[in-house]
């Protein structure tokens, strides 16, 4: 099976809200292109991906990427971000 993605349109007060959040991780650049297509390339101050490639595409949209997981999975993505604020 594949997976499609269907853009939503948050309110302003989601977008306030979301934008208010420490971090945003992004699992694809499909991801990374729909946060772009709604909120610009400004992003909490912490911006991590799932792996590699999603943040070689979310930097390409123009979003700088602080914590890339080495391991391609949610659990991945969490350890990754326990280690850089340990390191903050």
């Amino acid at each position: 099976h594949t997976h499609r993605s269907v853009a939503v349109v948050p309110t302003a007060q989601q977008q306030l809200t979301v934008l208010a959040a420490d971090a945003v991780v992004f699992t694809s650049g499909t991801q990374a292109d729909a946060w772009v297509n709604i909120f610009g390339t400004t992003a909490p101050p912490i911006v991590a991906t799932i792996g590699p490639q999603t943040t070689r595409k979310t930097e390409r949209a123009g979003i700088k990427v602080q914590v890339t997981a080495a391991d391609h999975s949610l659990s991945g993505v969490v350890r990754a971000m326990e280690g850089f604020l340990r390191r903050s």
